[in-house]
């Protein structure tokens, strides 16, 4: 407040406001600091309630957009926020709202009934969280995000996986008055690409209550009832995922070790035109390396309910995905937060959260160019299908050391993102976005 020591060669607005800019410097110092008392409980007082915050996403369609959103919006309505929300960017998928919890869905209904009960969006914060193909105008139907009501401040929430932007990225960014991402690494691509809007910082909340060490933990498929180490893998069935790295290090690697070790492999399609996993997998093992799928391969049933997910976190010992780019990794933090150890590809997201303390690194040999589709032409990482077996190997005779990496991955996890964490950190952005916009200038 510059009621006791403006700048230099700067007016005071508070003090023309209130009609005694002219006598300021004639009153006596100790009527001043009365005067300065009241002005600032009186500013105070109209800048105390942050402003609704209206978050756009694909609140009921699966997937990482939409998971991640509730958890924003969950961790923002319990650091005190008025937050509201509205479907956008994707269809619905009725099977998926049936499978949250009652709790979440009701909270979530809530806060859909809360936008549609909002005179007006003008004076809201409007996030637009999804892909910015989405964003208006829209290059499919969606709900229209910013609405043509207007906003206080737009924000648009998004990543991708890749070294670059997907073509038209980069004018509709610029439509925003803020970006957020996930990761410093996205940040470093994205920033030099826009002109007009401001890239932040923003990680994923995780539900450290619910992704947790101790509870229940799901039986293990009949392979690896027996098996001293469980390595786990959830990822879409898509190549950037790297699914065809990781069954040949682990068919490699533990060919001659029996039930000694398993791998649990939980996927669901993505524009795929094949269910059979199981047979995708077999089939490539056995033409393009010779080797017959291990029986202590097992891909898990598809569909696999929400509320069941940490309990088959804490069915592994070790979670492993060597992704060929993430814009986060939220299965990876996920496990994290129930004091499972990583192997990832140190590359893009993961980087973020994945140190030699918490996790297992995994090198990539250079970077590949992506041939055919969408983006073509980007460049991804090429995970190092030798260093994944020596840490995989690693991880199944240094017991005492992966569960030690466990240990601090949880500690990491809830220090740096969990939902309070990130709750309190939007809820100083917000109200910092409302001053600059709102207040007057002191």
């Amino acid at each position: 407040l510059c009621l006791a020591a403006c700048r230099p060669r700067r007016r005071c607005s508070a003090r023309r406001h209130f009609g005694i800019d002219g006598g300021w410097g004639m009153m006596p110092v100790r009527v001043r600091v009365v005067v300065a008392v009241v002005l600032l409980a009186a500013w105070a007082v109209g800048a105390a309630a942050p402003p609704t915050v209206i978050w756009m996403a694909p609140f009921w369609s699966g997937g990482g957009y939409c998971s991640e959103a509730i958890d924003f919006v969950l961790a923002m309505q319990d650091a005190g926020l008025d937050v509201a929300i509205r479907h956008h960017g994707d269809s619905v998928d009725r099977g998926f709202v049936a499978g949250l919890d009652a709790s979440t869905r009701s909270r979530l209904k809530a806060m859909e009934n809360r936008f549609y009960s909002l005179p007006s969006t003008s004076s809201a914060i409007v996030v637009c969280h999804s892909e910015p193909g989405a964003w208006a105008p829209a290059l499919y139907h969606t709900s229209e995000c910013p609405p043509r009501s207007g906003a206080a401040v737009t924000i648009g929430r998004t990543m991708f996986e890749t070294d670059r932007l997907p073509d038209g990225w980069p004018p509709r960014l610029d439509r925003m008055d803020r970006i957020w991402v996930p990761t410093d690494h996205m940040k470093g691509i994205m920033a030099p690409l826009v002109s007009k809007t401001i890239v932040e910082v923003v990680p994923e909340p995780v539900d450290t209550d619910w992704f947790r060490p101790d509870g229940p933990r799901m039986a293990r498929p009949g392979p690896c009832a027996s098996a001293s180490s469980v390595f786990l893998s959830i990822f879409k069935w898509e190549p950037r995922k790297a699914w065809d790295i990781l069954v040949e290090a682990y068919a490699k690697e533990f060919a001659g070790d029996g039930d000694s070790v398993c791998l649990m492999i939980l996927t669901h399609g993505y524009h795929s035109t094949t269910n059979d996993y199981a047979g995708e997998i077999g089939r490539v093992l056995r033409e393009k390396h010779g080797l017959s799928p291990p029986e202590t391969l097992v891909v898990l049933p598809e569909g696999l309910p929400n509320e069941q997910m940490p309990s088959l976190y804490r069915a592994a010992d070790v979670f492993v995905l060597p992704s060929r780019g993430e814009g986060w990794g939220r299965p990876h933090v996920e496990a994290m937060a129930c004091g499972i150890p990583i192997i990832a590809t140190n590359w893009s997201g993961p980087t973020a959260f994945m140190t030699e303390a918490n996790g297992y690194p995994l090198r990539y040999d250079g970077m590949d160019t992506i041939d055919g589709g969408a983006f073509q032409g980007h460049r991804w990482a090429r995970p190092s299908v030798d260093h994944l077996r020596t840490l995989m190997r690693l991880v199944h005779n240094d017991v005492h050391g992966r569960k030690a990496k466990g240990r601090q991955a949880r500690l990491d996890v809830v220090r740096y993102y969990a939902k309070d964490v990130l709750g309190n950190l939007l809820r100083q952005r917000i109200s910092q976005y409302a001053e600059s916009t709102d207040r007057p200038e002191l």
